[in-house]
């Protein structure tokens, strides 16, 4: 059974060929159009040997003698790099010549364009063609990467046995990088392994001949068309050479463009640039789609072309910003902006890039520039400059971003909560608090604000309230690890140290990298004796913060409990080597310098701890020292 094409003056034919994609959707679905519906799932090697006695032993002895006779023509140097089997059969396949590998796309409706044509760009009006779709989930394929093969001669990655569930031989995929870019327009993927492909999971999507030409000129306006898909000088120079394509009029402007499929444009509107704007399309296309890392690719072609198609940065910044590529989306950024001055967009994601690189500074000041540009009227330019500056520790200043914010959009929930967090920073607690009951007013379901209304309460000594609190925001959003970790912080205030341990321990399966919470696991740990325990989850909070001082000195003071005074010393250097007015760190050194007879040294950190710290309480035999050794 298979699907057809019909009423065509009734609907969209390529509505309804999609329609057959949705319905057919699996865990990964690969596509190919086959201009003849009798065309079978091979490769293109296999059908030159039609006439032979076809077997695998054969088969790879043809592409065995393919690559050697490409060797031995020098073809397989490109650009300086001595090419290996793989690359050179991608070449090849790149150029029209028959190998091992069958030419597959993610995008079903550039596998229905080469269902409609034959011979480069040649509609194939004569016979029904076909899409196939075949269903890759990887229990049945292995989806291979270049480095697995890329030693590997051409014998070997075709006979190669895999061990179970993949036993004998088995369907491999593999996605190439920027090769050239027509595998990059026409989002390739090479299957290889057999000669050929048994599919019979998915029935055929079957394309009547009569239909052909009207699916070709509607795919146009999807920005699919032979000048698309073949955007290279192999590719141009067959457009012109094709036989039913005329040379443009040398005084039209440029001519037609080949079948782009972009309209418009007066006089100034050449060929390249409309090729340009289909890049860029279909970079959207595909950002919308989360399919970011490819919108890169697209957006690259459309940003080749001289001019480059400008409104492409801004978009490749925003698909390098969502593949967390900070850097990339700031230059990205700075090309949109020095393109138009006054792209607040632009100013907005560069200095939200800029924001998660921890360069406040910067963000601030792009946040400045775009509230010089936008009306005043606009709160979340407010909202963001004030987090930037609560990060950079500039409570007031945050503290004032947020005020404009409430006072431009008073039900804004969010900016109570961060205005209740800057003050919480600088120890206002209960005014801090008054600013979560009104985000939480507003929004009764807003965790963050429970959790940090915990938070203060803590601060207060309101341990038990805390925990109530923490309870409704991790029954708001039970992956909440800040709610677990501050849990773990109140209970074990209250003394309740297993518990702790146990919302911890929570913490970690929500973030495993957690590196305050293995802290405070340590301290819950050593509060119970454990100390080798304590100092296991210290030492793997500086794994992962080497910058982490409270880390130090706490494994610093465990150590002394085991008498390992030496080792602790080191800890204690470390905490004051990363910050030098760390009092607790000096007393703690003080007391191990002590323990090992070094009382000048000893007596010098205790000063020094007080000399930092003026209101530091010592024990009275501490005091007693000082006196004595005045």
């Amino acid at each position: 059974m298979s699907d057809s094409l019909e009423n065509p003056k009734e609907s969209s034919l390529v509505a309804e060929f999609l329609e057959w994609v949705r319905k057919n959707n699996g865990e990964r679905i690969l596509y190919r159009g086959l201009p003849c519906e009798d065309y079978e799932i091979e490769s293109a090697m296999l059908r030159r040997m039609k006439s032979k006695d076809v077997n695998q032993d054969s088969f790879i002895s043809a592409n065995r003698h393919l690559i050697e006779r490409a060797k031995i023509k020098g073809h397989n140097i490109k650009d300086g790099h001595k090419m290996k089997d793989l690359e050179i059969m991608a070449e090849l396949q790149h150029y029209g010549a028959a190998t091992c590998l069958i030419d597959f796309t993610v995008n079903p409706l550039i596998a229905l364009w080469f269902a409609c044509t034959d011979h480069f760009d040649k509609t194939a009006t004569g016979e029904n063609g076909q899409v196939v779709a075949m269903d890759t989930p990887r229990s049945k394929v292995i989806d291979i990467e270049f480095d697995d093969i890329i030693n590997k001669k051409i014998k070997d990655f075709l006979s190669e046995e895999t061990k179970p569930p993949h036993a004998g031989k088995i369907i491999r995929i593999w996605e190439p990088k920027h090769q050239n870019n027509r595998i990059v327009a026409q989002q390739s993927v090479f299957v290889f392994g057999p000669a050929k492909i048994k599919n019979d999971a998915i029935p055929p999507y079957v394309v009547e001949a009569k239909n052909k030409s009207r699916i070709l000129d509607e795919l146009r306006t999807y920005g699919i068309s032979t000048t698309s898909l073949f955007p290279d000088f192999d590719g141009f120079a067959r457009i012109l050479n094709s036989h039913d394509q005329p040379y443009p009029d040398p005084d039209d402007g440029g001519g037609g463009d080949g079948g782009g499929g972009v309209s418009g444009g007066g006089d100034n509107d050449k060929p390249d640039t409309k090729i340009a704007e289909i890049y860029y399309h279909m970079g959207n296309e595909h950002s919308r789609n989360r399919n970011y890392a490819l919108a890169v690719k697209f957006y690259n072609m459309a940003l080749s072309y001289k001019p480059p198609y400008e409104k492409a940065f801004f978009e490749r910044g925003m698909a390098h910003f969502y593949q967390n590529h900070w850097d990339e989306a700031i230059s990205d950024y700075d090309d949109a902006i020095l393109i138009e001055p006054e792209n607040t967009r632009a100013y907005v994601a560069r200095a939200s890039a800029k924001y998660q690189k921890k360069l406040y500074k910067s963000a601030i000041a792009d946040y400045d520039k775009v509230a010089g540009l936008m009306p005043p009227e606009d709160p979340n330019i407010y909202f963001l400059r004030g987090r930037a500056k609560a990060d950079l520790g500039e409570h007031r200043n945050a503290i004032a971003d947020y005020n404009k914010v409430i006072e431009l959009d008073p039900q804004n929930a969010r900016a109570y909560n961060n205005r209740g967090a800057a003050k919480g920073d600088l120890s206002e607690h209960q005014n801090a608090i008054d600013d979560f009951n009104k985000a939480i007013e507003l929004d009764p379901q807003y965790a963050d604000a429970y959790n940090n209304r915990g938070t203060a309460k803590a601060a207060l000594g309101e341990h038990h309230n805390a925990i109530d609190d923490y309870n409704k925001a991790l029954e708001l959003n039970p992956q909440y690890a800040d709610a677990y970790s501050n849990r773990g912080v109140a209970r074990a205030a209250l003394g309740e140290y297993h518990n702790a341990i146990d919302d911890y321990n929570k913490a970690f399966e929500f973030n495993p990298q957690y590196v305050k919470a293995y802290n405070n696991r340590g301290a819950a740990k050593a509060a119970l004796g454990e100390y080798p325990n304590a100092i296991a989850d210290y030492s793997k909070a500086i794994e992962l913060d080497p910058q982490y001082v409270k880390a130090y000195n706490n494994r610093g003071l465990a150590k002394t409990q085991l008498n390992q005074h030496h080792d602790a010393m080191n800890d204690f250097n470390k905490a004051i080597e990363i910050s030098p007015t760390n009092a607790p760190a000096y007393y703690n050194r003080g007391l191990s310098k002590l323990q090992t007879g070094d009382k000048d040294a000893a007596r010098t950190d205790f000063l020094k701890a007080r000399q930092l710290a003026p209101n530091i309480k010592f024990p009275d035999e501490i005091e007693k020292f000082l006196k004595e050794t005045e």
